[in-house]
């Protein structure tokens, strides 16, 4: 019987392969090495990437637990294989998230950001991603920051307009002069504001 429909009968995520003892407890066993060298391992079988973010969030969230410099959240978030930038920020946030750290998450964005930009194109897609958190004053920060720094536009232009209900922050975004990369979702954003601010007056 395959471990998801019989998830009952486990002591953790039946997907994440420490199940006696479960991966929790292990854990408690390890040391911020030994747990940061385990980010990123997983099996050779075909079902081993069902496992692995799940088992990678889970471990990030103790790393943030224990105290994560800036520093190791840059390395941490920026594997060796750059092809899987992406994977790697599917399991950071979520791993943050369960930390209850969404605050650190977003200050830490700007040396995230600053490192995704000296990769070049194969970053663009997870460094727009990076504003998919809950709307919150440090990420509204941050995406304010980075469209002054002209770093990066679709993933704060999205964010602003789905977040801020601020006249301000409308007029920013009007005046920005975006790549045309981003001008399709700039419209958007800037319409989509422009109905919300009008209904709610």
């Amino acid at each position: 019987m395959p471990k998801v429909y019989a998830k009952a009968c486990y002591p953790g995520p039946p997907l994440i392969p420490e199940r006696f003892p479960p991966l929790s407890e292990l854990l408690k066993t390890w040391s911020f090495d030994h747990i940061r060298s385990e980010v990123g391992v997983h099996g050779e079988s075909p079902l081993a990437h069902m496992w692995a973010t799940e088992r990678n969030s889970r471990l990030i969230a103790e790393l943030v637990r224990r105290g994560l410099s800036e520093q190791q959240f840059v390395e941490l978030l920026v594997p060796s294989d750059v092809t899987s930038l992406r994977t790697r920020l599917s399991e950071v946030w979520p791993g943050f998230s369960n930390a209850h750290a969404e605050g650190l998450y977003a200050r830490y964005g700007v040396a995230a950001l600053h490192r995704y930009a000296q990769i070049g194109p194969k970053a663009e897609e997870p460094a727009e991603a990076y504003f998919i958190g809950d709307c919150s004053q440090e990420l509204d920060s941050l995406a304010k920051a980075t469209l002054k720094e002209q770093l990066y536009w679709t993933g704060p232009i999205r964010y602003i307009s789905r977040c801020s209900n601020s006249t301000e922050d409308l007029h920013l975004l009007e005046t920005l002069t975006v790549p045309d990369r981003a001008s399709e979702s700039w419209e958007f954003a800037v319409g989509q504001m422009r109905r919300r601010l009008q209904s709610q007056n």
